[in-house]
């Protein structure tokens, strides 16, 4: 089978199909405005993360992508191009979970990449996750 011109064998797409179904508890959703997926993928990539469990991150184009809405402040996340999902097969946040969101938004915001995170463990991260943080990349903005 093909998927964006890439072929995959037919167990992988099932094992990938019954992955999502385990990894269904949304921890955090990153909204972030790069270039390009392949940019995005690239820097998580070079992401140290910790965890004692399985996660998995979903990098999506934000349908409600608009260029202009994005530059925005403070409200102009909602629309920057890219979002990232963050899912776990357990309920409950970690200090793991809270170190990989933190370590994601470290690397984009060091590499001038404007994002915020959308969670229920803001208060723990720098910049409170970056929301109405003048101190975070907030690019042809302000």
């Amino acid at each position: 089978m093909q998927i964006n011109g890439i072929t995959y064998k037919e167990e992988a797409i099932k094992a990938a199909k019954n992955k999502r179904i385990i990894m269904n508890n949304l921890i955090a959703r990153f909204n972030v405005n790069i270039a390009s997926k392949e940019d995005l993928e690239l820097l998580l990539s070079n992401t140290q993360f910790k965890s004692t469990g399985t996660f998995e991150l979903d990098i999506m184009k934000n349908v409600e992508y608009d260029n202009e809405k994005s530059k925005e402040f403070p409200d102009g996340f909602l629309y920057f191009k890219y979002t990232v999902e963050y899912y776990k097969n357990e309920n409950a946040v970690d200090e793991y979970d809270i170190q990989n969101s933190e370590s994601i938004l470290k690397i984009l915001w060091e590499n001038d990449i404007p994002a915020i995170i959308i969670c229920n463990f803001e208060d723990k991260l720098s910049e409170k996750g970056g929301y109405k943080s003048k101190n975070i990349p907030w690019k042809n903005t302000r």
